[in-house]
Parts: structure tokens; C-alpha cells; sequence
């Protein structure tokens, strides 16, 4: 009986032992990770009366996280920004690469009538076919960039 369990275990040890070279490739990429990608939207934020440049208006770049009880999706920030004198802003999110990436962008007056007061705004921006640039062959797909110019309505005093 010992002799059945030294050969079994002598035929068992030598079979483990074959899989395991066998299955060792040579210049084979050791890679563990999830594709992500960077996505950048750019604009710059008018008034929509007078087409000036607007600035200290916030940009909060926001995603859907998951869909919640009463089926609207939540929304998480990812970036936020202020617009320059310029009106100009741009927000980043580093996130998973998939094929269609959706993001929200809230525009929000913050300086009150210091810079005259404008009507809050969100807008969703879709990037469908991102094309990516710069990416490094391996997880990284790179980045994909959107340019949105938005005109903000001024808000009429009671």
C-alpha cells in the first residue's frame, strides 16, 4: 500500500511539475490593472447677452456612479475649476477608458453680483469614439479632449 501512495504521489508531483513549465511562455507581459484613460474638457464661459468673457464661474466635472433608487443616476465630482478673466476653464477626469464616457458639467455663479450674477447651468457631455492620444500600448488608452463653449444667461434683478 505504501508503494501506491510514493508512486501516485512521485506521479502526481512530476504531472504539477510539467503544467507548471508548460505553462510559463517566454516574453510573456506580466500586466494586472484596468484600461483607464484621461478625458479633458476645455471652453470658455460668455455672458449670452453681451457674448463677454465671464469669469469666477466654478466648472464641476461630475460622472454617474451608479443609478439610484428612483432610477436617476448619482453623480460624483471628479474635477472642478474657475473660469479665468477670460472666461476660459478645463476639467480632467482619469477614469476607466471604455467606448462612451458621460460626464456632467455644472456651471455656477460663486462671486455673487460681484461679477454680475448668472443663471446656473449643467450640461452633460458625452464622449462617443473617444480618440485618444498619448497612450503607452498597455492600459493606458491616453486622452480624449472635448472643447465646450457655454453662454450663460444673466439672471434679471427682482
Amino acid at each position: 500500500m505504501k508503494h501506491i501512495f510514493k508512486l501516485s504521489n512521485a506521479i502526481i508531483a512530476g504531472l504539477l511539475a510539467l503544467l507548471g513549465f508548460a505553462s510559463c511562455v517566454e516574453n510573456a507581459p506580466n500586466e494586472y490593472g484596468t484600461p483607464s484613460a484621461k478625458y479633458r474638457i476645455n471652453g470658455r464661459v460668455t455672458a449670452a447677452e453681451s457674448n463677454q468673457p465671464v469669469r469666477e464661474i466654478k466648472v464641476v466635472m461630475r460622472e454617474d456612479s451608479h443609478w439610484g433608487l428612483d432610477g436617476e443616476p448619482l453623480w460624483y465630482s471628479l474635477d472642478s475649476a474657475w473660469t479665468d478673466a477670460s472666461g476660459n476653464y478645463h476639467v480632467v477626469a482619469n477614469t476607466i477608458s471604455i467606448d462612451e464616457a458621460a460626464f456632467q458639467l455644472e456651471f455656477s455663479d460663486t462671486d455673487g453680483d460681484a461679477n454680475g450674477a448668472y443663471r446656473d447651468t449643467t450640461v452633460t457631455v458625452v464622449f462617443t469614439d473617444p480618440v485618444f492620444t498619448g497612450g503607452d500600448g498597455h492600459w493606458y488608452k491616453g486622452e480624449a479632449t472635448q472643447e465646450l463653449d457655454i453662454a450663460l444667461t444673466e439672471l434679471t434683478p427682482n
